[in-house]
């Protein structure tokens, strides 16, 4: 369907505002995305090993309070502001993995 857009006249500031342009400006494009998404792969990884390790050693009510408070203080402001200021992929996908970093750094 992207081929549709990019043929299509009336569709090339939708095509140019998903995929991007020519012009080398990347914000608020997809591509712009594609740059974190090693990064947050290599913390969820890194976020995957820290929480195994804390099932081990069953300490589970600190997980949970860690959680609710990575959620609330982090997950919640940061999704806010990233949807009334920001508004673009990147920083969706910045909020998405902040709170996992956060809760790597806590466990």
């Amino acid at each position: 369907q992207a081929c549709e857009f990019a043929s299509d006249a009336a569709c090339a500031s939708t095509y140019v505002g998903i995929f991007g342009g020519s012009t080398g400006s990347a914000h608020g494009q997809l591509q712009e995305t594609f740059k974190l998404l090693p990064v947050a792969a290599a913390i969820a990884s890194f976020f995957s090993v820290l929480k195994a390790g804390l099932l081990g050693c069953f300490d589970f009510a600190f997980m949970a309070r860690a959680s609710i408070a990575v959620l609330l203080l982090v997950y919640v402001p940061t999704t806010a502001l990233t949807r009334a200021v920001f508004k673009s992929p990147a920083a969706i996908c910045f909020a998405m993995y902040l709170p996992v970093c956060v809760l790597a750094v806590i466990f």
